[in-house]
């Protein structure tokens, strides 16, 4: 389901250009992303889902402590997050 959340902070902006990517049509695509992070509280907390389409990127969605990221596979955009946090 849904969460409702209140943006507390902003903790950075980020970019990425990737002028080797290739679009879903399997065609060169001079990528550039703009990516800002957010401290985000929310609440009252519930199970996390993925809510994208089959064959996306997201293969998993949930809620964990600091600690916790230490053993998991992080993105590059979500250990700078993690870095950024400062808690």
């Amino acid at each position: 389901g849904w969460q409702v959340g209140r943006v507390v902070e902003l903790l950075g902006v980020n970019n990425l250009h990737n002028p080797a990517a290739y679009g879903p049509e399997g065609r060169p695509l001079d990528w550039h992303g703009v990516r800002v992070i957010y401290r985000v509280l929310v609440d009252v907390p519930t199970d996390a889902v993925v809510t994208e389409s089959a064959g996306g990127s997201t293969a998993r969605a949930g809620w964990f402590t600091r600690a916790e990221t230490v053993d998991l596979p992080l993105s590059d955009i979500a250990a700078l997050a993690i870095g950024q946090s400062g808690r």
